[in-house]
């Protein structure tokens, strides 16, 4: 562990409470899906955890390097929730532990929605940590009524966040009631950390500054990473670029789409080779947020027929953010994030390590390459990418800082004419031969080529008619 000193000062802070646990006594009112967790085999729990939290202060005004100076202490008391496997003995060892992203003004389980049917199908359990203030108390000064406090003021009225700086030390503490079996299931043999966008930027900190980051994660899965990251001071953005720099054996596997690389997140100003403990994969036809995200993550209990699943993936918009565009809508960002975690979870147990991938081509200046008909040249390559039905892209001509998120998703009948000219048949055995491509490189799973090639069908037919 880092030492800690406070100019000044002849000794180090006093030493914290131990953290507390409380089972709360219903399962968890928010993060709720729509279809039931047991239809994934999976139950539902949450905890009340309290304790002291540290905030790290920074010496100099980046905030975004340098390792912490100084300490102060704060009591908090925030929450935990808990997807695992109704029957314990099917749990793998493996829990993925989430920074609930907080970005709107309430917590949001992005990865969860991405990644939920390989979790449930693998026995590996689910934790959501509430480690920003936003998602208790709301956003001062914006209309939102969906943090805690808002959606059920009498079961979190109790909940005290001292601030973001000391977002960290929580998660920390979290992390070490899972790693120490203080919850309903037994010590893990393996804990991992993620996070996506806005919490990307925290856990990109907490892993390069705060020393225990590598005590208590085996490894950390990061998407949609902005060129920056949160300060100590929690800030989301510092204002510099950020490369992953902690000198840790944890491995950091850092998941992007075509909207990071030149877009708003301008995440190309800090692409790094891959090493023994760094991976990095650029997903073609992939969106910052897509309508898997959006729609089709909340209804997929892994029961439901694709064909009864297109509908959410042909989400155009959302009522509270209006596009001129149809949403990104490939399902190759979930698929991806399976093989990922999947790939992830043996370089922390076995040391095997993940594929290496090319990244996506293009420059700053001009945004990323693509062919004729708009496709996004060189990144992780999947059979929705190379055997397209739709013209799938992370960029969209958006005004928006929300809206630009979402990509786009175009309808080319001259693209499926062209490239496809025996109909569904033709497409079907192209898609197989692209996917098994995709499944031998490493970037899809074998457990998820039957539901694709499903699903893959499904949508060409709604595309090749026109009702898309």
């Amino acid at each position: 562990m880092r030492p800690f000193s406070t100019p000044g000062a002849a000794s180090s802070p006093r030493r914290r409470q131990s953290p507390r646990l409380q089972v709360m006594p219903a399962p968890a009112a928010t993060l709720r899906t729509r279809y039931e967790l047991s239809e994934l085999g999976s139950v539902a729990e949450e905890y009340l955890l309290s304790g002291e939290a540290r905030a790290f202060i920074a010496s100099t005004q980046s905030q975004c390097d340098e390792r912490p100076e100084a300490a102060s202490i704060a009591p908090y008391r925030t929450r935990i929730v808990v997807f695992r496997p109704i029957d314990l003995d099917r749990f793998s060892g493996t829990v993925v532990v989430e920074w609930l992203n907080c970005h709107i003004g309430m917590d949001t389980p992005p990865q969860w929605l991405r990644m939920h049917r390989h979790i449930a199908r693998s026995g590996m359990i689910w934790v959501g940590v509430s480690a920003q203030q936003a998602g208790i108390d709301g956003i001062a000064g914006t209309a939102s009524h969906r943090h805690l406090k808002a959606v059920d003021f009498e079961r979190y009225r109790a909940l005290q966040h001292p601030g973001d700086a000391y977002a960290f030390d929580i998660f920390t503490d979290a992390a070490r009631q899972v790693a120490a079996g203080k919850l309903s299931f037994r010590a893990p043999d393996c804990t991992l950390a993620t996070g996506s966008s806005l919490s990307a930027r925290f856990l990109s900190t907490y892993i390069n500054q705060i020393s225990e980051a590598q005590d208590v994660f085996g490894g950390f899965l990061l998407t949609g990473r902005h060129k920056s990251a949160a300060t100590l001071a929690g800030q989301s953005i510092c204002g510099g670029t950020v490369a992953i720099t902690a000198k840790t054996n944890a491995p950091v596997f850092v998941l992007q789409s075509e909207t990071d690389i030149f877009g708003r997140m301008s995440s190309y100003a800090i692409r790094q080779p891959d090493t023994s403990t760094y991976r990095l994969w650029e997903t073609a036809s992939a969106a910052h947020v897509d309508s898997y995200m959006i729609g089709v993550g909340n209804e997929d209990n892994g029961q439901a027929r694709p064909d009864r699943l297109v509908a959410s993936y042909a989400l155009h918009e959302l009522s509270h953010i209006p596009l001129c565009q149809a949403m990104n809508s490939s399902p190759a960002f979930h698929y991806v994030h399976h093989a990922a975690l999947h790939h992830l979870q043996a370089w922390v147990t076995d040391g095997t390590p993940p594929p290496r991938a090319q990244r996506l081509e293009g420059k700053p200046l001009t945004g990323l390459a693509r062919d004729s008909w708009g496709i996004a040249r060189g990144g992780v390559r999947t059979a929705w990418s190379d055997c397209p039905s739709l013209v799938w892209s992370g960029d969209n001509a958006e005004t928006g800082e929300a809206e630009r998120l979402f990509g786009a998703t175009r309808v080319s009948r001259a693209m499926l004419a062209a490239r496809y000219p025996g109909g569904e048949r033709d497409y079907i055995a192209q898609f197989d031969k692209t996917a098994r491509h995709s499944i031998e490189a490493g970037f899809m799973l074998e457990a998820d080529a039957s539901e694709a090639r499903e699903l893959a069908g499904a949508i060409f037919r709604k595309a090749s008619t026109g009702h898309w």
